[in-house]
């Protein structure tokens, strides 16, 4: 709908002269802005948030990392605790590793690539116990509609613990692509 759009503005303003350039912003509006909206999901969106839940909803206890040593409530507690940060009402204690390399990864992390495997997690999201499957579950769907529901002005404007100051749009795709890697890990 939205390349629609796009089209339809951009076409009024071409000059008489330029109306054959349309076709090309056509093309494009068509074929790359919705593969650009597909490879860039975001929480902030209901459809993409949608399809998270369904996914969430595929976990079951049995499931098994794909790579990693977390168990599927270790993981489903971690993107709670994730998530619960980008909503924090109060701020984060910054880690002094963050001042010195978090501008360096910030600059590696937030783009549309994929978070590797084996990347190295905040001391405060690790989780070494065992959790109750149900319980984790059905707070990682709640917070993920919360999140959602809340749009942008749900995310805090506090500083990341490691990265410093975020933007809110660096806030959802750290939190977009945080829950994508823990899916996948886990094989939904």
């Amino acid at each position: 709908m939205l390349y629609i759009i796009i089209t339809l503005r951009y076409k009024k303003r071409l000059p008489a002269g330029q109306k054959n350039c349309a076709g090309f912003i056509e093309l494009f509006s068509i074929l790359v802005y919705p593969l650009l909206s597909r490879i860039m999901k975001s929480l902030l969106n209901p459809a993409d948030s949608q399809s998270y839940i369904n996914r969430i909803n595929c976990i079951n206890p049995t499931n098994k990392p794909l790579w990693g040593k977390m168990s599927v409530d270790q993981m489903l507690a971690h993107c709670n605790a994730g998530l619960e940060k980008a909503m924090a009402t109060q701020p984060q204690k910054r880690i002094l590793l963050g001042y010195i390399f978090g501008p360096i990864a910030k600059k590696k992390l937030f783009n549309n690539e994929p978070f590797k495997k084996g990347l190295p997690t905040a001391k405060d999201l690790v989780r070494m116990e065992h959790y109750n499957f149900e319980e984790e579950k059905s707070k990682l769907l709640r917070l993920v509609e919360q999140y959602t529901r809340g749009g942008q002005a749900g995310i805090t404007k506090y500083p990341h613990s490691f990265f410093g100051k975020l933007t809110t749009a660096q806030w959802d795709n750290l939190m977009t692509k945080h829950l994508e890697h823990h899916l996948q890990q886990f094989g939904v």
